[in-house]
């Protein structure tokens, strides 16, 4: 009997514990017992038991005098009452041999004799019938299970649960020896279908707890791994690695561009150094042998030379000895004076130091070709108009050197001539060259940027875009001659309107009431000139703009526009004006050139060629005088590019490329220095003067260089009425006639403006006429009277001020009304000029997909941001991820799980411990939802503030463009295209990544779906909020909302999880529709754990057709429990949530385009909403986006509240 009940045998079984609700409980044993009345009185004294606990203990050795009970009874009595007990029948789970004992009392408390000396489990107490019981205990042998005294078959265990309608819930399960219930195979092994054996996971599959048949591809995994194993090595090594990859990659790409920017900067300074040590050898020749010199390389030497002279007087070459010993002999200066001495008409009194150029002809011996170079060129460096006929003494002195020289060499030149020029733009030396080598030091020696463009274009049209040294020589004298004459090129023409408005008004509502910001001004735009408008702030400049513009929606225009003598309204010929707004809207990404050329691509006639395209592009850059910048990236606030002078003639570029007959620009001098300033009025003067076009600026205190620079000017007093209109010669006489008087120095622009804003105190009133006397006078009278009885200063200059402001209106309008009976008055002309008919431009698909192409361009040019906002997004998905997918919950993993055979043997499937059989795979999935959780809203947040960059930055450019004629709605659909195809691949980078580093075991295509949708829905709600929100807020909206909507609506954390998600509809709709991240998290779970067989309680095959739909894992985890096939096993991945994320999306996207359309009205150039609404067909297309929009909306919460297959 000792033998039987071996110290082995006396440790308590785990079959019989088993964890519930992470409690650990004592399985009721379930045992027959059969009452039995007291067979023979027995003694407690002595004996051997097995207690209610499963430990087997003994009291005493047995004497042979003591009655004890034979094998099949035991001893049953309460030792407390005494050492006598009653012999007692055992059942069939018990096992009582010899002298065994049963114990009702004491400290196992009250336990029924049943409770006592059950057979422990895994093993069987006898064989056959009770009365041949010998007292053996046998172990259970593989494939079987024992309990209770009990055995059956594992395989008969799996095949109650298939007859039973529950599926295959027991498959990964086995039976070892002295087995007592169902074992869950192990993680890292497999148990086949014998049920009998355990065998190690192969390498390269990945076995989670309780698997039948390896299947899940585990590419790192060695044999017998009990997690999947991604990488060979720690996560924080592939962190490193990836991050020194990374590293890399940009210094090599910074080093490339700085390589090549370090070889660009240098090779203009070596050409100038080659070119100045050509021109060394000649320093030594004369002035006078200029005119006999035919080396272009030999004058152009001598000029540098004679260049020092001209800028040096008498007293420095006298105290520069080193100087005055070269030049001993030189007497130019001496004969220049002589020369201009000798010029028969110097001018009156009064223009004693200007020469005119008729006189000087003799005198120079220059003619045709080479006084009109000369002509030309002196003017430009007096900063004149080119047509002008005279030049100051001072200036001619200056510059007669290089101007003379170049006219004596240049304008006439010989084949020998031009054949040293080709040598010297010929770097290769292989005899041909390419029109755009001709933009360089050669030919800027002499000529300007738009004389260049001109020369090019001629030699371009005549020889092709490649020259050969013979087309050169052939062409060039030619072409040269007919940029100096302006003789115009085939293709070209002057283009202008003459505009004049009458009695205009311009109305404006503020707070309630009805505000006159332009007053019933009159004036005249004429054709080819170029005209400031000037006043105060505050006096209606750019009103007046905007009224002759079109663009002043915002109020009520009144009165008369004249169009080349045609009544007629500014909005039916907008295809004749361009406005250039005070900011400087252009793509930053571009270059000049390219920045001109898409303009040109929107805004040119439809059947414009790309040839013309960049010939106009190239003209409006020579005229703007960009030629040396044109391949250079604009920049913007993020990236250095051009200066601000630069930036601003681009601007206006821009406009010039859809060939307007009339510009307006809104202070293009803005933030600009003054030398910046001059070179961009200059360009406009010449863009009036070559090309006709009528120019109107609004501008602030010019220079006296910039002043002198405009033909007309209309001058502004506070309240939108005109004080003056006309030449700025006259502005001077006219308000000295007035009684203001300009102070020595003072420039008369900022003395006019001074008198505008009333700054200049009202002076004597001069004779008019006794109404307006006697009007001025009353109102000075009543002046005088408040001054003598108010104290407040600031009030009294108030009223002087107002006082001044009516007396400079009144006198304007009696001059103005005089000057309509002076026949000698100029006017625009009475005849009715034809007013240019409208072009069509490109279609909506071509615009759209010039729109494409320029945002392919512009993320090309940023691909290092693009890059480094990928790698961003990236490495916090590694990051996060940093693990490995947990199948089964930890905790779970170290305790052995069995279905105990007491539970079993009953063959009714409800009866199985479905819950305990499924708890830890159902924590996994629960943890696995935080995990989706994490990176759901940080990558939400990354990718819709990287998306703010697509309109947010350049929402203003595209409103800027739709006032000029551009579609919007081509330009917000191509920001759709480009946009979703570049966060698409940033996301199917973070997905592939995701998969890789978690060792994903559904699709890695699903994975990278999932995080793609993520991004569309995060993307879309960025577009909706960078069009209503403004740039300064912009980030911090999208990253709040994000963050707060993706955390507390996702449904991965408290107070809105899963389970409330679906328990309530209306949180199920508010979850949809406004967080980013709800399907998303979803996902990641479902398509994983989908993955999992039958065992597992997330996927149920045919045979589970009575399986309960309450205890599923999917339906315990409160997911996909809108999805019918969400049990079906597979490991595809999951895509039931993708419609829905697509179709909110893309309603969010509908919507921001007809915000984009409703935001900015004023400055889109476009009526205001109310009135908008008013015309049907706007009101009908936003009714019909509109109900489009909600029907989106409805069908997006269609599809995820109704129960759906995928």
């Amino acid at each position: 009997m000792s033998d039987d009940l071996s110290p082995s045998a006396a440790t308590p079984s785990a079959d019989d514990w088993y964890y519930r609700d992470d409690t650990l409980v004592t399985l009721s044993r379930v045992v027959s017992t059969t009452p039995d009345a007291c067979a023979a009185p027995c003694t407690l004294a002595v004996g051997r038991y097995i207690d209610p606990l499963g430990n087997f203990g003994a009291i005493l050795d047995l004497p042979a005098s003591l009655p004890v009970c034979p094998a099949g009874r035991h001893c049953v009595g309460d030792p407390a009452a005494g050492t006598e007990g009653c012999c007692m029948r055992c059942s069939d789970a018990q096992y009582c041999g010899l002298a065994t004992v049963a114990l009702v009392s004491g400290k196992h408390g009250d336990a029924a004799p049943a409770a006592w000396n059950v057979c422990p489990g895994g093993h069987i107490c006898f064989d056959g019938d009770m009365s041949s019981r010998d007292g053996a205990v046998r172990e259970c042998e593989a494939g079987y299970m024992c309990q209770h005294n009990r055995k059956m078959s594992c395989a008969a265990a799996h095949r109650a649960a298939l007859d039973a309608g529950y599926g295959d819930v027991h498959a990964g399960s086995y039976c070892p020896p002295g087995s007592s219930g169902l074992r869950f195979c192990p993680q890292g092994s497999y148990c086949p279908a014998d049920m009998s054996t355990v065998r190690p996971c192969p390498a390269g599959f990945f076995c989670p707890l309780k698997t039948k048949t390896p299947t899940l591809r585990c590419w790192g995994c060695p044999v017998g791994a009990r997690e999947i194993v991604v990488l060979p090595f720690p996560p924080y090594l592939a962190a490193l690695a990836f991050g020194a990859f990374v590293a890399a990659l940009y210094l090599l790409v910074r080093i490339y561009y700085a390589r090549r920017q370090n070889t660009g900067a240098a090779m203009p300074a070596l050409d100038t150094a080659v070119h100045l040590s050509r021109n060394e050898s000649f320093l030594s020749e004369s002035f006078e042998s200029v005119r006999s010199v035919r080396s272009v390389r030999q004058a152009r030497s001598l000029l540098k030379r004679t260049f020092v002279l001209e800028c040096m007087d008498s007293q420095e070459w006298e105290d520069n000895e080193e100087l005055e010993e070269e030049i001993s002999n030189w007497e130019y200066r001496k004969s220049l004076c002589e020369l201009l001495d000798r010029c028969v008409a110097c001018g009156d009194g009064s223009d004693f130091y200007r020469k005119r150029y008729t006189d000087l002809e003799t005198v120079l011996g220059l003619g045709g070709t080479k006084m009109a170079y000369f002509v030309r060129k002196m003017n430009e460096a007096a900063g004149a108009p080119r047509r002008a006929e005279s030049v100051d003494q001072g200036i001619l002195i200056d510059n007669f050197h290089e101007v003379f020289t170049n006219a004596q060499i240049n304008a006439e030149p010989t084949d020998a001539d031009a054949a040293e020029i080709f040598d010297m733009i010929d770097a290769n030396a292989d005899g041909r060259v390419s029109v755009e080598e001709l933009y360089g030091p050669v030919l800027e020696e002499f000529l300007g940027d738009n004389e260049i463009y001109g020369l090019v274009r001629r030699l371009r049209n005549r020889a092709g875009k490649i020259l050969s040294k013979e087309s050169f020589m052939q062409h060039y004298g030619r072409a040269l001659e007919e940029v100096v004459r302006d003789v115009p090129c085939d293709g070209e023409r002057k283009r202008g309107i003459n505009v004049e408005f009458i009695d205009l008004s311009l109305s404006v509502r503020v707070s309630g009431e009805t505000v006159r910001v332009v007053d019933r001004a009159s004036g005249k735009l004429r054709e080819g000139t170029l005209t400031a408008v000037m006043g105060g702030s505050g006096t209606g400049k750019t009103s007046l703009l905007n009224a002759l513009s079109g663009r002043a929606y915002y109020g009520e225009v009144t009165g008369s526009i004249l169009i080349n003598g045609r009544n007629g309204r500014i909005e039916d010929h907008k295809h004749l004006v361009g406005f250039v707004p005070q900011d400087d809207f252009v793509n930053g990404e571009l270059t000049v050139r390219e920045n001109l050329q898409f303009a040109g691509r929107f805004r040119l006639a439809a059947n414009t060629s790309m040839r013309e395209i960049s010939d106009l592009a190239d003209g409006v850059i020579a005229s703007l005088g960009l030629v040396r910048v044109r391949d250079s990236i604009v920049g913007d606030a993020r990236s250095r590019g051009i200066s601000g002078g630069e930036r601003k003639r681009v601007n206006i570029g821009v406009e010039l490329m859809g060939r307007p007959y009339i510009l307006f620009l809104d202070e293009p001098t803005s933030g600009l220095d003054s030398s910046s300033s001059s070179l961009v009025m200059s360009g406009l003067k010449r863009l009036a003067e070559g090309m006709g076009v009528t120019v109107a600026c609004v501008i602030h205190q010019p220079r006296k260089f910039i002043f002198d620079l405009f033909d007309n000017i209309i001058l502004f007093v506070s309240g939108g009425k005109v004080i003056y209109e006309g030449h700025p010669d006259l502005v001077e006489d006219f308000f000295s006639e007035a009684g203001y008087v300009l102070p020595p120095g003072e420039n008369v622009a900022d003395w006019i403006v001074d008198i505008s804003s009333a700054s200049i105190k009202l002076p004597k009133l001069p004779e008019y006429d006794d109404s307006f006397r006697s009007n001025v006078d009353s109102m000075r009278s009543i002046s005088d009277l408040m001054r003598a009885q108010i104290s407040d200063v600031s009030r009294k200059k108030s009223e002087e001020r107002n006082l001044t402001r009516e007396f400079l209106s009144k006198r304007w309008t009696t001059a103005v009304q005089n000057s309509k009976n002076d026949p000698e008055s100029a006017h625009l002309p009475k005849s009715l000029l034809m007013v240019p008919e409208k072009v069509r431009r490109p279609s909506f698909l071509c615009q759209m997909e010039t729109h494409i192409q320029r945002n392919f361009l512009g993320m090309y040019r940023n691909r290092m941001s693009l890059l480094f906002d990928t790698a961003v997004i990236v490495l916090a998905v590694f990051f996060i991820n940093a693990g490995t997918v947990r199948l089964v919950s930890e905790r779970f993993l170290s305790m052995d799980h069995t279905v105990p055979m007491s539970v079993l043997i009953r063959g009714a499937g409800e009866m199985l411990p479905l819950n305990d059989m499924f708890q830890g795979f159902q924590r996994a999935a629960q943890e696995m939802i935080g995990d989706g959780l994490k990176i759901a809203v940080i990558v939400s947040v990354l990718v819709g503030l990287s998306a703010t960059k697509a309109i947010g930055d350049k929402k203003m450019t595209a409103i800027r463009e739709a006032s000029s004629g551009y579609n919007l709605n081509s330009y917000f659909i191509a920001v759709n295209i480009s946009s979703t195809i570049e966060h698409s691949v940033q996301m199917a980078l973070a997905g592939l990544v995701c998969a890789f580093v978690r060792g994903t075991i559904s699709s890695w295509f699903g994975v990278m779906c999932n995080f793609i949708m993520l991004g569309w829905i995060s993307v879309s709600w960025a577009f909706l909020f960078s069009v209503v929100v403004p740039l300064k807020n912009l980030v911090v909206v999208v990253g709040f909302y994000m963050a707060f909507f993706g955390l507390l609506a996702g449904g991965g954390i408290p107070p809105i999880e899963y389970k409330e998600i679906y328990s309530n509809t209306s949180i199920e709709i508010l979850c949809g529709l406004f967080s980013p991240t709800r399907f998303f998290i979803e996902t990641v779970v479902v398509s994983d754990f989908r993955c999992l067989l039958e065992q597992t309680g997330f996927s149920q095959g045919e045979h589970a057709v009575h399986f309960p739909e309450e205890k599923r894992s999917f339906t315990k985890i409160h997911l996909g429990r809108r999805d019918n096939s969400v049990g079906s096993y597979s490991c595809n991945g999951w895509y039931w949530g993708y419609l829905p994320s697509f179709l909110v999306g893309l309603a969010l996207r509908v919507s921001a385009g007809l915000l984009l359309h409703m935001v900015n009205r004023s400055k889109q150039s476009k009526v205001s909403l109310r009135k908008a609404f008013l015309q049907p067909r706007f009101a009908l297309v936003v009714v019909g986006t509109s109900v489009l929009i909600i029907l989106l909306f409805a069908l997006a919460v269609f599809t995820f509240i109704v129960e759906r297959r995928w």
